[in-house]
């Protein structure tokens, strides 16, 4: 399967994302990305009996892998972020991650007061 070698190469190359200056990485970006994956594949569709649930399981597994490390690079940048859609009412088991995940190792960064938001958003699209 395709996805399940790309998601696991995303995996490898996100390690190597410590040594970088977190200015190099653009952390909201890259959660937008996964957010966007989230929304037209959410997990919590899967049914058990699916011929390739473990695959999508490991894949699920994996893009959490990267969003750590994702997060662990601009951790007020992933505050930002689920700020940010949060205000727009939006359910996703991907912000409640990222939530947990923040208050959980980074428990001293408070809610933000999003500033130009939009300008991250003028690029979305979910097709």
């Amino acid at each position: 399967m395709m996805l399940k070698l790309t998601v696991k190469c995303l995996v490898k190359l996100s390690a190597s994302f410590k040594s970088l200056v977190t200015e190099d990485v653009r952390v909201f970006d890259v959660l937008i990305e996964i957010y966007k994956l989230f929304k037209l594949h959410p997990p919590e569709t899967l049914k058990e009996d699916q011929p390739n649930i473990k695959d999508f399981d490991m894949i699920y597994r994996n893009i959490r892998t990267l969003a750590d490390h994702v997060i662990d690079l601009g951790p007020h940048k992933a505050r930002e972020f689920t700020d940010f859609f949060s205000r727009e009412n939006n359910k996703s088991i991907f912000l409640e991650y990222i939530k947990s995940y923040v208050a959980k190792y980074y428990p001293n960064i408070t809610h933000t007061q999003s500033h130009n938001m939009s300008s991250h958003m003028s690029n979305v699209s979910y097709s």
